[in-house]
């Protein structure tokens, strides 16, 4: 039976392509999270200036790409994400190793519905650098901007050279 929240077999949707009103995307921050620390994410429409046009888009904090996540591996960090977007959406934190719960697949996670807020637990446990994206509807949500990065910094000082 065909999985209604693939790209390939999701109904032809019609979404907003206004502007007027929308916030002037902001460029994109660097954030430093301590262990335990609590951040505040938000999905929302943004305008975006692109060559002649101006273009919606989806942002995470305002930001095209997202906020870049710095922390410290072996940290966890309270992740609060509150959904003012199109359609229903998750955080999926690629490549970290994370509860099921947490992890942001459709597979694992209910959708936060437009309005709502979730909140994730994210340990880093590897140093390296990983990537946040919805994992629904993620022809339509990433192509619009909805991603960041996370630099996890090694807590052993010699790991990079």
């Amino acid at each position: 039976m065909p999985d209604a929240r693939t790209k390939r077999d999701s109904p032809s949707v019609e979404f907003p392509r206004e502007t007027d009103g929308l916030p002037q995307a902001r460029k994109t921050e660097l954030v430093e999270l301590a262990d335990g620390e609590e951040f505040e994410l938000e999905i929302i429409p943004v305008a975006k200036r692109i060559g002649d046009a101006t273009v919606r888009m989806l942002a995470y904090n305002g930001s095209v790409p997202g906020p870049t996540l710095k922390i410290r591996e072996g940290s966890t960090a309270t992740v609060h994400v509150t959904n003012q977007g199109d359609l229903e959406a998750t955080v999926h934190w690629h490549g970290l190793r994370l509860e099921n719960r947490y992890d942001g697949t459709h597979d694992t996670q209910a959708p936060i519905p437009v309005g709502e807020t979730f909140t994730y637990q994210v340990h880093v446990p590897d140093p390296g650098t990983h990537w946040y994206h919805p994992h629904i509807r993620e022809d339509y949500g990433q192509e619009l901007g909805l991603y960041g990065n996370i630099l996890v910094t090694p807590s052993e000082p010699g790991y990079w050279p």
